[in-house]
């Protein structure tokens, strides 16, 4: 299954208006709101001069802010973990 057919369910509960948010736009940049693929949000803190090129931020699980690392297209750094793909933006009107 490819990922741009996945809705994140729980982000269009949460906001419950399907035109608060779009399809990513690369590149990914500090001080938007993304979403994954599993609907939880997600805050950029480092996009340039990082290691090896990763996009740094942190994934809202249970409550929690959890840090973690993407690929610079917003796919996860680990394989088994496509939930955790950015693949929407909020729109900011």
């Amino acid at each position: 299954m490819e990922n741009s057919s996945i809705e994140p369910t729980s982000h269009a509960e949460t906001m419950g208006d399907a035109d608060m948010k779009t399809k990513l736009k690369l590149p990914i940049e500090v001080g938007k709101t993304y979403y994954t693929n599993a609907g939880k949000e997600v805050c950029i803190y480092r996009t340039k001069n990082v290691a090896l090129q990763y996009i740094h931020g942190a994934i809202k699980l249970a409550g929690e802010w959890s840090s973690y690392l993407w690929n610079q297209d917003g796919t996860a750094i680990h394989h088994n973990r496509k939930n955790r793909d950015i693949v929407y933006e909020e729109n900011n009107f």
